[in-house]
């Protein structure tokens, strides 16, 4: 830490990247049933239990380990070959881009505008209270007023929502990147923290797309390419920060803007995606097929 500060950052980055890697080569637990009743079968016959030796037992989990985690790698060709997929996972570079601005936030609100960081820790506050306020109210509010005043589908609800959340985040963390007063800033933090439920949005679009027993594996993969793309956006949005401070004036807010430009990206690509029929029931249990994810 004392000759370089972005070590232990790199290197945690590192060690969770490693814990990933380890996670796609756990067995999904759909199987889980069948393997206990046959270990229950074999203790019940003790005289069918093979008996090797202990150094070959060693080599023969480590085998397996490696075989494991290769064909775990291989059966995630399904998420490259749908774009569906693909962009869905991919909406996680959002998540890091708010993580590195979140990071900045104490040092921009009172470097721009000339106030104590204990000022700043109360501006920042608010954030936990729009999210709290958000999720325990709002967003169950429009769920059930979309289900069932307009009888949207469950897929077209979340799909909507997750839609409106990515474009309000990226409206906010904008209007903060340019707000030339505290009350705008304000204004801005409470729109961009409208879209707390975003992530759990796309995970359940996600699930409508894959396979039940593939689940796990997708969203183990999306919590690796968010640390992936933490490796993209600190450093981004670090030197912003500092080309910003270089530049002086409104410039300071390019970290922010960034941010935004980020979540303008991803709102534009989910409002221009499809779901077609996944060929599961829908979340509300209708048990129906739509071909658009739509009213």
């Amino acid at each position: 830490m004392d000759r370089n500060v972005w070590i232990p950052i790199f290197l945690a980055i590192a060690i969770v990247g490693i814990c990933g890697l380890i996670l796609l080569a756990l067995p999904e637990t759909l199987g889980a049933l069948e393997a206990r009743v046959d270990n229950e079968s074999t203790s019940t016959h003790p005289s069918r239990r093979p008996t090797t030796p202990q150094s070959t037992t060693s080599i023969s989990k480590t085998v397996s380990l490696f075989t494991r985690l290769i064909t775990s790698l291989s059966s995630l060709s399904f998420i490259v070959t749908d774009t569906r997929i693909l962009f869905l996972i991919s909406t996680s570079i959002a998540y890091a881009f708010d993580t590195a601005a979140t990071d900045l936030f104490l040092q921009y609100f009172s470097k721009r505008y000339n106030t104590s960081l204990s000022h700043a820790a109360y501006i920042f506050s608010i954030r936990s209270g729009v999210s709290i306020l958000f999720l325990l109210f709002v967003f169950p509010a429009l769920s059930s007023f979309l289900l069932h005043k307009l009888h949207f589908s469950a897929k077209g609800k979340d799909l909507l929502l997750a839609r409106v959340s990515f474009s309000l985040a990226a409206t906010g963390y904008l209007l903060q990147a340019v707000a030339p007063s505290i009350p705008l800033f304000i204004l801005g933090l409470t729109v961009a923290m409208m879209w707390v439920g975003a992530a759990v949005l796309t995970k359940s679009l996600l699930s409508e797309l894959v396979a039940r027993d593939q689940v796990g594996k997708v969203f183990t993969v999306m919590g690796l390419l968010q640390t992936a793309w933490a490796l993209v956006a600190e450093p981004l949005e670090l030197g912003l920060w500092k080309a910003g401070l270089r530049q002086g004036g409104g410039w300071i807010g390019l970290p922010f803007g960034a941010t935004g430009g980020a979540f303008a990206v991803t709102a534009g690509g989910m409002w221009v995606l499809r779901l077609k029929k996944s060929g599961y029931e829908n979340l509300a249990g209708e048990g129906r097929e739509e071909d658009e994810v739509e009213r």
